[in-house]
């Protein structure tokens, strides 16, 4: 019965502009969806015209038929890497001595990595993994470091590595960026 109605409107549309009037329907903004099942019949029992998006396109086509490449996490190719490229992560370094430095970049952890390498070396004592070893002999042990987590946020890494270095307690000898207040990491380990 709706197919009638919908046909019978089509035709006194055309009998409308065919004589040069104006349209007798006015038309009303459509909303654009992602396609769901029922959605159609939901929106139209309440007035609401949809018009559907495809979730194959052909642009995409090329990249479901091609072979999957993945891109380079960073552009750089670097002389020596410690650890498999990432970027904008929360990273562990284990020391020699049983404890470890937490941090966080957002940068290729290998650049950051070999800068941590560059301040060991020159015994630079006004960073904490330098004056830590200096003070203990104990080695960093680049190649060993760890990505704990991965946030997009800079405010994002830094809470999430402010929350590691409080579990990690003394057996960590970082500082965090931001403080949290207790109420603020019981929050985050309830959740």
């Amino acid at each position: 019965m709706k197919i009638r109605v919908f046909e019978q409107k089509k035709k006194e549309k055309k009998r409308s502009r065919s004589r040069g009037a104006r349209d007798v329907f006015s038309f009303e903004r459509r909303h654009c969806w992602p396609f769901l099942a029922l959605s159609s019949y939901v929106t139209s029992v309440h007035g609401v015209d949809l018009v559907f998006t495809a979730p194959c396109k052909l642009s995409r086509l090329c990249n479901l038929a091609g072979e999957k490449t993945k891109k380079p996490v960073c552009g750089k190719k670097h002389k020596k890497p410690f650890v498999p490229c990432a970027t904008e992560v929360v990273y562990k370094i284990p020391l020699s001595c049983g404890k470890a430095y937490i941090g966080q970049t957002g940068r290729c952890l290998n650049d950051r990595l070999r800068e941590h390498a560059t301040t060991v070396n020159a015994q630079n004592d006004g960073a904490h993994l330098p004056a830590h070893c200096s003070k203990c002999g104990c080695k960093a042990l680049l190649e060993a470091a760890d990505v704990m987590n991965r946030a997009k946020g800079r405010r994002e890494r830094e809470i999430v590595e402010a929350e590691q270095i409080e579990i990690a307690a003394d057996a960590c000898i970082s500082a965090p960026s931001v403080h949290l207040t207790m109420k603020e990491l019981n929050f985050l380990q309830g959740s």
